[in-house]
């Protein structure tokens, strides 16, 4: 929710700013383009430390099971160890 809220913020600050109609008949190169790319920039560094994160759970996770396998534990689910 954190992510949704943040990038409808984004939407309304700045994209949305000056309305829907103001985007169809505005050409978004120049000024319009110019202010958008430090806010995309920094969506796609926060988009890959999210990404990194998340794939650092799952490996985290794939750990700990196998750890249990190899414990004698028993897994459920759909794990490829």
């Amino acid at each position: 929710m954190l992510w949704a809220r943040e990038t409808n913020r984004l939407n309304r600050n700045f994209v949305l700013k000056n309305g829907v109609n103001w985007l169809e008949d505005n050409d978004l190169g120049g000024d319009y383009y110019d202010g958008s790319v430090p806010i995309v920039n920094e969506q796609i560094y926060k988009a890959g430390v999210r990404l990194a994160t998340w794939l650092n759970a799952l490996a985290a996770q794939r750990s700990s099971m196998r750890k249990l396998v190899k414990q004698g534990g028993k897994v459920r689910g759909c794990f490829e160890l």
